[in-house]
């Protein structure tokens, strides 16, 4: 969780977790929090990104995936087919 701001009936009194004010009357304050979730997202960016290049790893070792130019023939001027 994380702080967002203490609130009173007149609005937002501070954005800050630490406030301190001098009582005069009678006060009622609420304190906003919000689940923080950039941590979970993180954790599931990583988890995914290390997936995603384990099976790319698997593919390329299996010969199923061939790197950009490797196994290409050239074809002469006429067509021919070159090795």
């Amino acid at each position: 969780m994380v702080f967002v701001a203490w609130h009173s009936l007149k609005g937002i009194e501070s954005q800050t977790s630490k406030f301190s004010f001098v009582v005069e009357e009678p006060v009622i304050l609420r304190a906003d929090w919000r689940t923080d979730y950039s941590q979970p997202i993180a954790i599931i960016t990583i988890v995914a990104v290390v997936i995603i290049g384990a099976l790319v790893f698997a593919l390329y070792k299996s010969g199923r995936l061939k790197v950009s130019g490797q196994g290409k023939e050239k074809q002469g001027p006429k067509g021919e087919t070159q090795a």
